[in-house]
């Protein structure tokens, strides 16, 4: 993440809050859809990716409550992000 906002337009109730990040190529979701063949080292390394990222929410007492593929940001060198 490199800068996060909030809307303080109205003092009294709970604003939008924007989170700027950097830009992802695509999501996992469309890679499954897209048929592109990934290798057994492919999948072991995006896995890997996705259970350390879960392991670190966890050990910081956060849950994310919606991990799926399309949450799931993916850059051209399958490094990823939860979103």
């Amino acid at each position: 993440m490199y800068d996060s906002s909030k809307n303080d337009s109205n003092k009294s109730k709970i604003g939008d809050i924007y989170l700027v990040t950097e830009k992802m190529d695509t999501d996992l979701y469309k890679i499954i859809k897209s048929n592109q063949e990934l290798s057994d080292d492919h999948y072991k390394f995006i896995m890997y990716q996705i259970l350390r990222s879960i392991l670190f929410l966890h050990s910081a007492g956060l849950i994310h409550r919606d991990i799926k593929p399309s949450n799931v940001l993916i850059n051209e060198d399958c490094s990823i992000k939860l979103w």
